[in-house]
């Protein structure tokens, strides 16, 4: 659910970051690595596309690549998650089931690809549902609480949602 004109910005920006940096040594396999992000999002996938990303952990370019990477990272979840709600709450101005069913896509592609910064907001925002899938939602939300406790529990990683600021 990016946009092309989204997934453009933060690729720019990427580009100019690295560009910048008087330590890269070969712009060229910078520009393939981002190009590469841009190949995947045509398959219409966004939240795969960060499994094509392959780095050597020995590279000496990849200690100013990985900021920018994160960076790059939060922006397209970010636009990810605003894109999303404002799809679901258009489509729910239409047909509340059809919202329904574009958040559950959402939701799912995000829980899926273990986005807990997308899925936990997802939960949290308030769309014009049926009284029933309100009710479905709080499951969700049960379900969340789980997942995030269960995953810290086995990586010591935390799921936090992406912040205010940050989206």
């Amino acid at each position: 659910m990016l946009h092309k004109k989204q997934i453009n910005k933060i690729i720019a920006d990427a580009y100019y970051t690295l560009a910048q940096h008087t330590d890269v040594v070969d712009m060229r396999r910078m520009t393939e690595l981002l190009e590469s992000f841009r190949s995947q999002v045509k398959e219409d996938r966004p939240l795969e596309t960060w499994y094509c990303l392959k780095l050597d952990a020995t590279d000496d370019e990849s200690g100013i690549l990985v900021p920018v990477l994160v960076k790059m990272r939060t922006a397209w979840l970010s636009n990810f998650l605003t894109s999303s709600i404002e799809l679901i709450h258009e489509t729910c101005k239409k047909s509340k089931e059809e919202g329904w069913n574009q958040w559950l896509i959402a939701y799912t592609d995000a829980a899926i690809n273990f986005y807990g910064e997308i899925h936990g907001p997802l939960c949290e925002e308030i769309f014009a549902f049926s009284e029933e899938k309100k009710f479905d939602l709080d499951n969700y939300k049960k379900l969340n609480r789980c997942s995030s406790s269960l995953f810290q529990a086995c990586t010591g990683v935390s799921t936090q949602p992406l912040s205010k600021s940050e989206s």
